[in-house]
């Protein structure tokens, strides 16, 4: 376990340790951008059952030959879908890990273009986590690992307390981040949406120094930013005063409008409720 120091706002965070091909083009035509994999509307059950199939892929492709991937291919990408890994070596029999997730992504949607669930992730990045929430009893919420990014020059914040703004500073414009409750406490409303994806500024997030992660997240949220295509093997148990679950892992990205604050980090997916 470490800690770290969250500079101006002192904060000590606990670490919890985070293609398509196009077709002819004609003479004078612009060149066409590849066209996206269709979005499926969420089906739990069926998204649980992909889930399954690609666990059942994650152990029988890497964790077999984890010990030779993490010596040979540490920190280069894998994507799993349909039951399978992918990119493979050209005899289709073993698994090749990208240099860029990019290129593991593009090789996956060639072969499974209607995955309903996908895992994205790293060599070495994959595996089962915990983290402790504090008293938060709502289910979105922004921890100490998320406001690490907002301990930036351009980023006004003077201190965490009820009714406190937060903002983006740029240009002697100032733009406020934070947004209005249900209370007094902190929240944002971030754009959310998948890596490299647009997003939507729907839901409320509320900011809990009580939480050492990044983000927790309702399953309907994530299933709205196409979010269960960009999980990671393993999961993030969540143990709050009001709340816990073994959640899944997935990557997102947050914005903020007519900000420069635009990144891509862990987030933790809550389990369907009965």
């Amino acid at each position: 376990m470490r800690s770290r120091c969250l500079g101006r706002v002192g904060l000590v965070v606990a670490v919890g340790v985070a293609c398509w091909l196009g077709h002819g083009v004609g003479v004078g035509e612009p060149p066409r951008q590849p066209a996206p994999p269709p979005v499926l509307a969420y089906d739990a059950a069926k998204t649980r059952a992909e889930r399954q199939a690609n666990e059942a892929a994650y152990r029988e492709h890497i964790l077999g030959m984890r010990n030779r991937l993490l010596h040979e291919n540490l920190g280069h990408w894998v994507a799993i879908a349909g039951g399978r890994a992918y990119p493979v070596n050209e005899t289709r029999t073993v698994v090749r890990p990208a240099a860029t997730m990019e290129e593991a992504v593009a090789a996956a949607e060639a072969e499974v273009p209607e995955a309903r669930h996908r895992f994205v992730f790293r060599i070495g990045e994959e595996g089962d986590l915990e983290e402790l929430l504090g008293g938060a009893e709502i289910a979105h919420i922004l921890g100490n690992w998320f406001m690490m990014h907002l301990d930036r020059p351009d980023v006004e914040m003077r201190a965490l307390g009820p009714d406190i703004p937060i903002h983006f500073v740029k240009g002697g414009v100032r733009t406020e981040i934070t947004a209005k409750g249900p209370d007094s406490r902190m929240y944002l409303r971030p754009e959310l949406g998948p890596p490299g994806g647009a997003g939507h500024a729907e839901a409320l997030y509320v900011l809990s120094t009580g939480f050492g992660g990044y983000a927790t997240i309702a399953p309907v949220t994530a299933a709205a930013a196409s979010l269960y295509l960009w999980e990671l093997p393993g999961s993030v148990t969540i143990s709050g005063a009001f709340q816990k679950g073994k959640c899944h892992r997935a990557r997102a990205q947050f914005r903020f409008a007519g900000t420069d604050l635009d990144f891509v980090l862990p987030v933790a997916i809550w389990p369907d409720r009965p």
